[in-house]
């Protein structure tokens, strides 16, 4: 198998570049540093001899369907910058978890290729330690009448920054992007997408959900559609959702949408940021909760939504393990909830 894509050299931030908005560049610096994740980058793109030790590659042959998850685990050992394929063949169905661990600054480029009506789900759980920094970059190509459903689960990390790029690569495509965050006091978790419409009747949906809790969680979400000028017949919309437990945090939601055709299906999207409503949580006691099992239970209820879209229920079983583990440890996030603080846009 040859490579899936070329993802080049990383390039460290620059005052003032879209790309790095909401971002806080200190935090990633050691990206940057001289022998780190960026050094290996460069080489990987040049063809060093590393490349063997920094690739993790997976495959399913055209018309195959494994009766169990294909599951890749990559911890914090090894090299700066790791590299994982998964390339997914014609008529072919999967689902593929991809179990993000360990601590250390590290990049993970990530490929996925579907075939021409194949079915794929790919979860990404990302359970990192508090000290661990992650640049991951993702690329999925899709091919012609195939479907394909991401789900990016963010249950740990002290600065992860999630990049997504999503192109068909022939008409009849169906993407779902969906995500679930779990941010805590001082984490900067952050997710920004890009879905290239250039092919004729594609489909793409995105769904987001952020529940932040703690002094300095920071979430952060930006989601690019653009349609071109030859993918007419294009059906999109993305949403996003933000839950704010606590005082001190802080959700930023940027929806954009590029159209360059008049023959559009549907084109929409939605954001919404709000605090944890201390009605309910009074309406919850009142029902014999106690505090700990009421924040916990309207969490579920938030995030339960985007799970639900999941067609595979035991990749939903196991997100919902790693966030059950997560909410117990922020059980006791302290509710201080000034009533009208809250937005939400839509178009």
């Amino acid at each position: 198998m040859g490579v899936l894509h070329d993802f080049g050299p990383l390039l460290p931030p620059v005052t003032g570049q879209e790309q790095w908005r909401f971002t806080p560049r200190q935090r990633f610096a050691a990206l940057f540093e001289p022998g780190g994740a960026a050094e290996l980058a460069a080489g990987l793109a040049a063809g060093a001899e590393q490349a063997g030790e920094s690739t993790k590659r997976l495959s399913v042959a055209a018309g195959a369907a494994p009766p169990e998850p294909l599951t890749v685990e990559l911890d914090g050992q090894g090299p700066a910058r790791r590299l994982i394929e998964v390339d997914l063949g014609a008529d072919s169905e999967a689902s593929v978890v991809l179990d993000l661990t360990g601590g250390g600054a590290r990049v993970v480029d990530l490929a996925i290729r579907l075939g021409d009506r194949g079915r794929a789900v790919v979860a990404i759980i990302g359970d990192w330690e508090n000290s661990a920094v992650r640049l991951v970059r993702i690329h999925i190509a899709v091919g012609t009448d195939s479907q394909f459903v991401g789900c990016t689960s963010l249950v740990g990390g002290g600065a992860a920054r999630l990049v997504t790029n999503v192109e068909f690569a022939g008409p009849g495509g169906s993407v779902e992007l969906l995500g679930a965050s779990l941010t805590g006091a001082g984490e900067h978790h952050q997710h920004r997408l890009l879905i290239d419409h250039t092919e004729p009747g594609c489909r793409s949906y995105v769904e987001y959900k952020s529940v932040l809790h703690g002094e300095g969680a920071h979430g952060v979400w930006v989601g690019d559609v653009r349609i071109r000028p030859r993918a007419k017949g294009t059906e999109t919309y993305e949403i996003s959702r933000n839950l704010l437990l606590t005082r001190g945090t802080r959700a930023d939601s940027v929806p954009n949408l590029e159209i360059e055709t008049g023959d559009v299906t549907k084109a929409g999207h939605a954001s919404a940021t709000g605090r944890f409503d201390d009605e309910q949580l009074f309406y919850l006691r009142s029902r014999g909760l106690d505090d700990d099992s009421a924040r916990a239970l309207v969490v579920r209820g938030f995030l339960s939504g985007v799970f639900e879209r999941l067609p595979d229920s035991r990749v939903r079983g196991l997100i919902w393990q790693r966030i059950e583990t997560r909410l117990a440890g922020i059980a006791g996030a302290e509710s201080s909830t000034p009533k009208g603080e809250g937005e939400e846009r839509e178009q």
